[in-house]
């Protein structure tokens, strides 16, 4: 007899000066892989961030501690959607 292995993925939010978040989730069938568990949570709003961090969804819409929000830039004039600048 063999035993299978159950795949979790943990949310590894941590505030700053605080408890790391201990919410963890799997999946109700079998699945090979974590890459396929978290495509599969996924569709449920877990995320993982560039520096390889599972968020679960009460943090995934929050960026980490360290990481800082994307800034969008400001069209310039070249890009302003009236065209090109006059002579």
């Amino acid at each position: 007899m063999s035993a299978g292995a159950y795949l979790l993925i943990r949310c590894d939010h941590r505030p700053p000066g605080g408890e790391q978040c201990d919410r963890e989730r799997g999946w109700p069938v079998y699945v090979h892989n974590h890459t396929e568990l978290r495509r599969n949570l996924k569709t449920q709003g877990w995320r993982r961030t560039r520096k390889g961090e599972d968020l679960c969804p009460d943090h995934a819409g929050r960026p980490a501690a360290d990481e800082e929000p994307e800034q969008t830039a400001a069209p310039t004039d070249a890009q302003s959607s009236h065209g090109p600048p006059l002579p």
